[in-house]
């Protein structure tokens, strides 16, 4: 997994990420409201920690999603032929606060 912060003052995070084909994000909670764009990719299988179902996303490139925080610990997993890429901008409640803690 590759990320990098592209911006942060005060509320705001722009973070670039990026997966390789088969790679999955570390596990996490999503704290905070966000826009996605994805750039690249069409599918990521969401998977939980906690017995939740497996939930498999489709997605269309250029695509922007509004996501609510979760207190469900989860990874999201790239198939093993696909490269994913998306930009997320994070709405944080306060200023520092890490928007996915693992």
């Amino acid at each position: 997994m590759s990320e990098r912060c592209l911006f942060r003052f005060g509320f705001i995070w722009i973070r670039q990420m990026s997966l390789l084909p088969g790679e999955a994000t570390p596990w996490h909670y999503d704290l905070c409201h966000r826009i996605t764009v994805v750039f690249q990719g069409h599918t990521l299988a969401i998977e939980y920690d906690d017995r939740m179902p497996t939930k498999n996303v489709t997605y269309k490139p250029v695509q922007i999603d509004w996501d609510k925080p979760s207190d469900h610990l989860h990874r999201a997993v790239t198939s093993s032929s696909e490269f994913y890429e998306e930009l997320t901008i994070f709405f944080l409640d306060r200023p520092g606060l890490n928007p996915q803690p693992r």
